[in-house]
């Protein structure tokens, strides 16, 4: 028996929990209180968070912490469309800035995101 057991939905590492949202391998925990936190413009400070960590695989976080938003009642306290955007944008700059690396030795010179024309996945 873990500690885990209790769960009320797993998606890969992450667990929802009544309390809060467990990556189980590190421990790494959010209180469900604090799920919403989120920028002026209602874009999840969770979502670009884990965007910055090389070890969330973000389909699996995005997944477990939906289900724990919808369970607590609170899923559209998120502006859904507005994080995706800015989740896109982030992730791209850092492709691109890594890429940059590579090729010139650092630095985002002459990287432009996606415009809402261009998005990825758009289509």
């Amino acid at each position: 028996m873990t500690k885990y057991d209790n769960a009320l939905f797993v998606c890969g590492d992450w667990a929802v929990m009544p309390d809060m949202l467990v990556h189980m391998p590190s421990a790494y925990e959010i209180d469900a209180n604090h799920l919403t936190a989120q920028r002026t413009d209602g874009v999840s400070d969770w979502i670009l968070h884990m965007i910055e960590n090389s070890w969330v695989v973000l389909e699996h976080f995005t997944q477990a912490f939906r289900y724990a938003l919808e369970i607590r009642g609170e899923i559209d306290k998120i502006d859904w469309e507005a994080t995706r955007r800015s989740a896109y944008k982030e992730i791209y700059e850092q492709f691109c800035s890594r890429e940059a690396d590579k090729r010139f030795g650092g630095g985002r010179r002459g990287v432009r995101p996606p415009g809402d024309d261009e998005r990825i996945g758009a289509g």
